[in-house]
């Protein structure tokens, strides 16, 4: 036998296993738990990819957060993975399908925390799924919106509904060893003892985790523990007599105004040149606090003059529902003394209720984006019009009401357009830059206005933001505010005679009450001591401020001069957390918020006109 014919059955045997090869990476490609799994990786790398980004650009570190995030997402697919061996480890169809139902669940899970990490700079969170399942309206409008600015995401949905199909439909299937989903398992505790711990937490858990987060702030607090909570000794209580004074008065709150964004303020970015120069000629608050995270806290902050810090009521599911009975509010106070109240806003008054809030805590005369005004206008997030459109609108509000009556007028406008995604109205891209310089010249065009109709003969344009953006705070931002820049806020009054001084005493959003009963009224005002009057010079300041923080939900923060205290909310069990332990009377004070009770041995008396 020659050579090549002995060689001929190993060259035969070559090629078949050669093909065999060939057709396996075939079937490979071709399977349907590849694709699942390969958009499972490829989302998971997007992630780590976009905060590595973010680390370099806000942190000023090279990809430090996408480093910290390789434990969670590694755990997050070693679950994924082992769901899928378990479900093949059974010959029944049920179980399989009952886990690959679950893989399935995952991606979509990670799907949407991804889009509103993205968009929004928020978490999917169960708790925020069961507040805002109903706003079928608002979520409907988000994910339309969200296919204009993005028309992919449209496309990629498809694809996935393809996938998802093919995998749970895909017959054949391969029974593994148990020692894959022990190790799959395995990995996923191990992957827990290598976890990070610092205050990025939020945006670096994956979204297993951040989405079955508990949620200890809405704990309530037993019968027994009410009964015996102690008297407050914190309440030192200052009195002093109102002023009576009768000014117009304009509240805008510009969504997301935050430090960073003004050059005056912060000396980091220059994109409110307007503002800046408005809040030079007039009176500037630096050390101004947000007391919430969010729109609706930061409504509840400024109208009640209480921290948005959630009462522990079983039976309320959003924050107007926590604060659904306010002992104070600024337009009942205001209605007290003969003010026209109005609130005015771009956004929708249905989202959470907003809008019955708003008139059952006072309000005269409340309006939404569905307005007649707004007819024909181009919307944008949120079904909203522009901030010019607001302006417009109060303007056309501010002439009826001072033409029908001669009684001083209380306007609150909450804008819109600065909202994430930041989408600008003059050439549609997605920046935060353009949007807010958008914003800042539409106000500098609203208080010229003013001024030309003589509105700053007797009147006062107060601006600040309802909360900080919901972005991590820069490296530049921590080595100038520290922590606290996650509640630090840019606030201005504008108006004539007044001095360009930069009032440098810590006051917050709860302040804004206390402060126009003292302005404004005329009786004998006694305020606790962790109250203060900035309006219209600051004569007292706050011993505490409440503040909270976007990556951690369940914790408010006391900062007390230059003191820091971290109080997690947790029912019977409301307790400090954190290196520094704060005095009992300070949690007796949070304990007293939460039991409606208000700041302990407050007395206030005001007399109407």
């Amino acid at each position: 036998m020659s050579k090549i014919e002995s060689a001929m059955p190993q060259v035969l045997v070559r090629n078949k296993n050669t093909k065999a090869t060939a057709g396996h990476r075939k079937a490979l490609w071709r399977s349907p738990t590849f694709h699942i799994f390969f958009v499972l990786v490829g989302m998971s790398v997007f992630r780590v990819s976009s905060l590595a980004l973010a680390s370099r650009d806000l942190l000023d570190c090279a990809g430090c957060l996408g480093k910290q995030s390789l434990v969670f997402e590694t755990r997050f697919l070693f679950i994924a993975a082992s769901l899928h061996l378990l479900g093949n480890l059974f010959s029944s169809k049920v179980p399989r399908l009952i886990a690959r139902l679950l893989v399935c669940s995952l991606l979509l899970l990670y799907a949407a925390d991804l889009v509103l990490l993205k968009e929004l700079h928020v978490r999917l969170n169960l708790q925020e799924v069961a507040q805002f399942s109903g706003e079928h309206a608002a979520i409907s409008g988000f994910l339309m919106q969200l296919a204009r600015n993005a028309p992919i995401l449209a496309v990629l949905a498809i694809v996935f509904g393809i996938i998802f199909l093919r995998y749970l439909g895909c017959r054949h299937w391969q029974k593994q060893s148990p020692m894959f989903a022990l190790v799959g398992g395995g990995c996923v505790v191990v992957a827990g003892f290598a976890e990070p711990v610092n205050y990025h937490l939020y945006y670096l858990q994956n979204p297993i985790e951040a989405f079955f987060e508990t949620a200890t702030r809405s704990k309530p607090y037993t019968p027994t523990f009410k009964e015996n909570l102690p008297v407050s000794t914190r309440a030192n209580a200052v009195c002093m007599e109102g002023m009576g004074s009768r000014p117009n008065i304009i509240l805008v709150v510009v969504e997301s105004l935050s430090m960073y964004h003004s050059q005056l303020f912060s000396g980091m970015n220059d994109w409110t040149p307007e503002f800046d120069a408005l809040s030079r000629g007039g009176r500037r608050f630096s050390n101004f606090y947000a007391n919430g995270v969010t729109t609706e806290q930061g409504l509840v902050s400024l109208l009640t003059g209480e921290p948005p810090i959630e009462k522990g009521r079983e039976d309320a599911k959003t924050i107007f529902e926590q604060f659904s009975q306010p002992s104070q509010s600024i337009p009942r106070m205001l209605k007290a003394l003969d003010y026209q109240t109005v609130f005015l806003t771009t956004g929708d008054l249905g989202f959470l209720d907003k809008g019955a809030w708003l008139t059952d805590i006072g309000f005269s005369f409340v309006e939404g984006h569905d307005a007649p005004y707004y007819n024909g206008m181009k919307r944008f997030q949120f079904d909203a019009a522009t901030d010019n459109a607001l302006y417009g609108r109060s303007l056309r509000r501010l002439a009826r009401m001072q033409a029908s009556s001669t009684a001083p007028i209380f306007m609150m406008l909450e804008t819109v357009t600065t909202h994430a995604p930041y989408v600008d109205p003059i050439s549609g891209s997605i920046s935060q830059e353009l949007v807010f310089r958008y914003a800042d010249h539409a106000l500098g065009d609203f208080v010229r206005s003013l001024e030309s109709r003589g509105f700053f003969d007797n009147g006062y344009v107060l601006v600040l933001g309802d909360h900080r953006a919901m972005t991590p705070a820069s490296a530049q931002e921590l080595a100038a505010y520290g922590d606290r820049a996650y509640a630090r806020l840019p606030f201005a009054v504008i108006g004539n005679k007044l001095s360009g001084k930069n009032e440098q005493a810590s006051f917050s959003q709860t302040d804004l009450l206390p402060s126009l009963q003292h302005w404004l009224g005329t009786g004998s005002q006694c305020l606790a001591s962790d109250r203060g009057i900035f309006l219209p010079q600051a004569v007292k300041t706050p011993a505490c401020i409440f503040t909270r923080r976007s990556y951690a939900q369940n914790n408010i923060y006391a900062q007390c001069g230059s003191e820091d205290y971290a109080i997690q909310l947790d029912g019977d069990n409301t307790r400090f957390v954190g290196a520094s332990t704060g005095p009992a009377s300070l949690l007796q004070e949070v304990h007293a918020l939460r039991l409606n009770q208000g700041f302990r041995r407050e007395d206030v008396q005001i007399n109407s006109r």
